[in-house]
């Protein structure tokens, strides 16, 4: 269910005094999303869509570097090149863990 913990809370317990089961509603995934800190509509949407993926393929929703632990990320440096609508790239940067950068 998309919404708010306050709109979540009042249509739970509409549906509770509709005579919906509190099992049945413990089921529906509300708020949907993961915590990814966003506010703006894209980035809610994104946080939906990465829960849904994640749901779909078994995945966990946590960061790379928790499910493989230090198998994976041994240098913990991202090199991330960012792209606007138009496809232009404005620049790039590298991200290392830690860092002040």
């Amino acid at each position: 269910m998309i919404g708010s913990r306050r709109k979540v809370i009042n249509n739970f317990s509409a549906l509770l005094n509709e005579g919906v089961s509190r099992k049945a509603l413990e089921e529906v995934a509300a708020p949907i999303g993961l915590d990814l800190g966003g506010q703006k509509p894209e980035e809610i949407a994104l946080s939906i869509m990465a829960q849904l993926v994640a749901a779909e393929n078994g995945g966990t929703g946590k960061p790379l570097e928790q499910v493989f632990k230090n198998e994976f990320f041994v240098n913990r440096a991202v090199f991330l090149t960012l792209a606007d609508a138009t496809g232009t790239v404005p620049g790039a940067f590298l991200w290392c863990k830690g860092s002040s950068w």
